[in-house]
């Protein structure tokens, strides 16, 4: 939590929306603490960087939304007319936030696991595996 690869922020930072410039509704000094952690263009061998969207010396686990729209996933959730308002909803009242956060993630600790052939561990989380032979 807190974290995020620079390459997920990268446009928002230098192309936004392929302008060639930061994301307007961010500030400039947000625009110039990330850009400090996240170049423009890597350096021969370097490799995506890891951006802190908290103060990292700073309390890590606690829940704000300081940072909230940087993340091209959130931006389609405040952009789809599916969620809108239970995001503008959320974003105006914390509180509502995490009780209902919490209630969820007590639900999905009562999912039944898969198991045996059933599942698998992916290499990448968005991608299933290529070898996989559940799979058809």
């Amino acid at each position: 939590m807190g974290k995020t690869h620079c390459a997920y922020i990268h446009d928002c930072l230098y192309n936004f929306n392929k302008t060639g410039k930061s994301d307007p509704t961010m500030s400039k000094s947000e625009v110039n603490k990330l850009r400090q952690q996240c170049l423009q263009t890597l350096k021969g061998g370097q490799k995506d960087l890891i951006v802190f969207l908290i103060d990292k010396d700073g309390p890590q686990y606690k829940f704000t939304n300081t940072y909230y729209s940087i993340l091209k996933v959130d931006q389609n959730l405040l952009n789809n007319n599916n969620s809108t308002q239970i995001v503008q909803e959320f974003a105006a009242n914390t509180e509502q936030f995490r009780r209902e956060f919490a209630f969820s993630i007590n639900r999905t600790g009562g999912l039944k696991v898969l198991t045996g052939k059933q599942w698998e561990i992916r290499v990448n989380c968005r991608v299933i595996n290529k070898n996989n032979p559940n799979i058809k």
